[in-house]
């Protein structure tokens, strides 16, 4: 019983994720493309030549 109820846990810890992520994005989008659209990000540099760590580049993510 136990082993079973083991394999059950298994199978729905690994199949779960798939299930909400047919859900994720919309069959439609409001912006069909990036003109005149304003594009602003973050890429996390915590290194770069010449700061205190002396270390060269370096980046999270």
């Amino acid at each position: 019983m136990n082993k079973i109820l083991v394999i059950l846990l298994i199978c729905f810890m690994l199949f779960t994720p798939d299930l909400n992520a047919q859900n994720k994005h919309g069959k439609s989008t409001k912006y069909t493309s990036y003109k005149g659209l304003v594009m602003a990000g973050y890429q996390g540099w915590f290194r770069a030549p010449g700061d205190e760590a002396n270390s060269g580049w370096g980046h999270f993510g």
